[in-house]
């Protein structure tokens, strides 16, 4: 592949990962930087997914998509975004914590932007691009990336929201994928949570997609960035780890951990228990 052919790729950056471990966070540094458009789970996606039941398909419809946005922001039309509630930014969290629980900060608004050859647009969504990473990989335009995280801090989140995944459900992953199919029988909450996890990691190392630590996006976030799009990132912003959030269940550690270790595989392939 060469400049030219490298740079065309970069300009659509599909973003996914573990559910809770960092891609709305990831989304939101790389849409701060210049001339980038993000969009995180926009509605839209749900369009493209019912307009064909193949993996293939969307891939090919999510393609076209995207060079309609391009189209569109070029012509000075409104472009529809996921946002926080009452700002023009994306979250990088979609709940936010308070004394009686949490409540879910994203809405929608229209914007306008400014149309540049050098524009880039990234688009994320965890479950959906995980099930069907096969076929976004073999677009040649799409440059894909996958975040991962300690796995006990990614379940400990799972477990102190009440969201889909917290009860073992990943519904459209079951669309496309038998071995997430086959838990439906598995009655441990923990241990089907930890193979849900496992499934994510696996595809990441069967596809051989890029992957990024959430850890390493704290601890330098700079250079990751740039990993990602190998252009400079002079826009940063302040972050501390979530991974020994408070308003997990901590003295659940030691025993999700040693879960893990029985019945997890893939992530080994990132962290070391």
């Amino acid at each position: 592949m060469d400049a030219s052919e490298t740079n065309h790729k970069l300009k659509k950056t599909i973003i996914t990962g573990i559910p809770r471990s960092g891609t709305s966070l990831l989304t939101k540094l790389l849409s701060i930087q210049q001339q980038t458009i993000c969009f995180s789970e926009p509605e839209w996606l749900k369009t493209i997914r019912f307009t064909g039941q193949s993996c293939r398909e969307f891939s090919s419809s999510l393609n076209g998509k995207l060079n309609e946005i391009y189209s569109d922001i070029s012509i000075g039309k409104e472009i529809e975004l996921t946002v926080k509630r009452g700002t023009q930014e994306l979250p990088d969290n979609y709940f936010n914590r308070n004394q009686s629980g949490y409540d879910n900060v994203k809405e929608t608004k229209r914007q306008k932007f400014k149309f540049s050859k050098e524009l880039r647009i990234c688009v994320k969504s965890n479950t959906l691009f995980t099930a069907c990473l096969q076929a976004l990989k073999k677009c040649d335009e799409f440059n894909l990336v996958a975040v991962v995280r300690d796995p006990v801090s990614v379940l400990m989140s799972w477990r102190s929201l009440d969201i889909p995944v917290s009860r073992g459900q990943v519904k459209i992953a079951e669309l496309y994928s038998q071995e997430i199919r086959d838990l439906a029988n598995e009655q441990d909450l923990l241990v089907k949570q930890i193979k849900i996890m496992d499934w994510f990691f696996k595809q990441y190392q069967k596809h051989q997609v890029k992957v990024v630590k959430y850890e390493d996006i704290i601890a330098d976030q700079k250079n990751t960035l740039t990993s990602i799009t190998r252009v400079n990132h002079p826009n940063t912003l302040g972050l501390e780890s979530k991974n020994q959030n408070t308003h997990y269940d901590l003295s659940e550690h030691e025993s999700i951990q040693q879960a893990i270790i029985k019945h997890g595989h893939h992530y080994q392939n990132h962290y070391n228990y």
